[in-house]
């Protein structure tokens, strides 16, 4: 199985749109991936894991609704 941050942008959204993933789903993988690698990395100054989710909240709440923008629910860092 493909992990969800190997998904391109319209992998995911199509997963998205089709109910197969949330958008909380998708942030929880993409913030995993950063806590295990940004301590070697280090491209994040700062990451607000709460923002984050309450966003992607938002967005699955708001895809539930009807609503259907071009990167809703996408996480962008």
């Amino acid at each position: 199985m493909t992990q969800l941050t190997d998904l391109t942008i319209t992998q995911a959204l199509e997963k998205l749109r089709a109910k197969q993933i949330t958008s909380v789903e998708l942030t929880r993988a993409y913030l995993d991936q950063i806590e295990k690698l940004d301590p070697t990395i280090k491209a994040y100054l700062t990451v607000t894991v709460d923002g984050a989710m309450q966003q992607a909240e938002a967005a699955d709440k708001a895809r539930a609704a009807g609503e259907d923008k071009p990167l809703l629910g996408i996480p962008l860092g």
